[in-house]
């Protein structure tokens, strides 16, 4: 997990080429869901507009999902990226799912958060996704997260390695 238009997709897709490790795109999942309309993807699409974490009734089994799919292809290990965005999302799939979480948080300053959510969305919606991010709620539910990792990172390391 990381601020908005953080690299997470990018440190999945070395996971999965690394380690073998299936990766699973959350936001493009969620994305879907919200194209799709109909009463869940539009609470998808106003509940992600307003920076606000998808309710866990929307965004589980659409995970689930994904996960039993690469299962039954013998799959075991997976990199769910952008996930979680609550407690009780990680509670409901380990529930779903037995397994073993180990959350990474990609650590930006609230500056360089700023700028990386500027690049990879329009002003007053990076905006408004940078300053849901660093709630105190946010960052309460960031720091109960069980098992956490935290890789520290600034706005010049990505851009180096671009």
């Amino acid at each position: 997990i990381g601020p908005p238009g953080a690299p997470t997709s990018q440190v999945a897709a070395h996971l999965e080429q690394r380690y073998g490790y299936v990766s699973i795109d959350v936001a493009a999942l969620l994305d879907g869901l919200a194209r799709a309309g109909g009463p869940e993807g539009e609470l998808v699409a106003q509940q992600r507009a307003r920076g606000k974490p998808v309710d866990a009734s929307l965004v589980s089994p659409l995970i689930l999902a994904e996960v039993y799919r690469g299962q039954a292809m013998g799959v075991n290990n997976f990199v769910l990226c952008d996930f979680p965005q609550s407690v009780k999302q990680v509670e409901f799939l380990e529930h779903q799912v037995p397994c073993m979480s180990k959350p990474l948080l990609l650590e930006f300053s609230r500056a360089d958060a700023a700028d990386l959510a500027g690049a990879s969305s329009a002003g007053a919606l990076a905006e408004l996704q940078t300053d849901a991010y660093f709630l105190d709620e946010r960052q309460a539910m960031i720091k109960a997260l069980p098992g956490l990792v935290k890789i520290p990172l600034s706005l010049a390391e990505v851009e180096s390695k671009g």
